[in-house]
């Protein structure tokens, strides 16, 4: 490979050398300057197509990410229902209490619910789940009769969280999937309204199967707008364009599979109503039977949080006098080997 100090060597010569020797020997130094400059030339165009193909495969990864990212966005659960159900608690403001709903990250796309933490020996508060399908007239039936009830318990009285897991026991009902998705937006967008989204959508349902009327996809909106008061523009959008369908999907073949609470057992029909970790059987529309299983859950939560307490204070009990023992061995050990001395 020549160089620099080769080329200059070669020109240094040309003076001692005959006309014709330097037209020669310039001819080599043209050669091997040629070479070189083609070298550099190559050696440019290099770097060049380093420099464009790792912009480009920046700008293809990025893209790449971008895409992903936007994919992603439609796989993901709403914000607010990290159980795949709405959680409505008991906030105060000023000098009462409302229903709020508690606030959580989404499902991560492709990603699993986790399961509402429940601990009553601590809080006093039983966390109540409720299915319900927008496309039942049972479900309707059953809000109808005990919403007013369970607002209270959650309101006035503090001891009680209702967890709303809106579902579609038929995931090949467009309406059912999409109304199940439109309160995924409510939960994300509207959340303050998720209680009277709920009423609405049931009452959508009962209406409908009273009057042999069809639900229709095109009619969420109008239902949310105007029978829940929902007029944010996001919301809405997000309920026309059925952003939540997959995670609509996911939830109600989710709970057709188990359930995160209590003996998991599936979902198979509407509404399912449970608390700590029951499932109420009876008939809907009797009401004594259904206050009576709730009232037997805190009766037996109340008896495991006293149970538990116990254990815990036994425990205690036996750690100090475990420990006493020890202390008064050390010094009867410390006294004999004083008298020993």
């Amino acid at each position: 490979m020549a160089t620099k100090r080769d080329i200059a060597a070669l020109k240094a010569e040309l003076k001692g050398m005959t006309k014709k020797e330097r037209k020669a020997y310039q001819r080599e130094i043209n050669r091997i300057e040629r070479i070189e400059q083609a070298k550099h030339r190559k050696v440019r165009r290099v770097i060049g197509w380093t420099s464009f193909i790792t912009v480009a495969a920046v700008a293809v990864a990025g893209a790449g990410w971008w895409g992903y990212t936007a994919i992603a966005e439609n796989y993901r659960g709403p914000a607010d229902m990290l159980s795949d159900g709405i959680v409505f608690v008991s906030t105060q403001y000023s000098s009462s209490n409302t229903v709020t709903v508690s606030t959580t990250d989404p499902i991560p796309a492709w990603g699993t619910p986790v399961a509402t933490t429940e601990d009553y020996a601590s809080t006093g508060i039983l966390n109540a789940q409720v299915y319900v399908d927008y496309t039942s007239a049972d479900s309707a039936n059953f809000w109808t009769t005990y919403a007013t009830s369970l607002e209270s318990g959650i309101v006035n009285y503090s001891e009680l969280t209702v967890e709303l897991h809106p579902i579609a026991l038929d995931t090949s009902n467009d309406y059912a999937v999409r109304a199940v998705a439109a309160m995924g937006c409510v939960a994300e967008y509207s959340p303050d309204s998720a209680w009277d989204a709920n009423t609405a959508l049931l009452q959508a349902a009962s209406d409908a199967a009273e009057n042999g009327d069809e639900l229709s996809v095109d009619n969420l909106s109008t239902i949310l707008s105007e029978d829940a008061s929902i007029t944010d523009e996001t919301t809405l959008s997000c309920v026309t364009n059925g952003t939540f369908r997959y995670w609509a999907e996911q939830a109600s073949e989710r709970a057709a599979t188990s359930t995160l609470y209590g003996d998991a057992s599936p979902v198979t029909t509407v509404p399912s109503f449970r608390i700590y970790g029951q499932t109420y059987t009876g008939d809907i529309d009797d009401s004594d039977a259904f206050f009576e299983f709730i009232n037997d859950a805190y009766t037996q939560a109340q008896e495991d949080a006293l149970a538990e307490t116990d254990s815990e204070d036994s425990d205690a009990s036996d750690s100090a006098s475990a420990s006493a023992s020890a202390s008064a061995s050390a010094s009867d050990s410390a006294s004999a080997s004083s008298s020993a001395e």
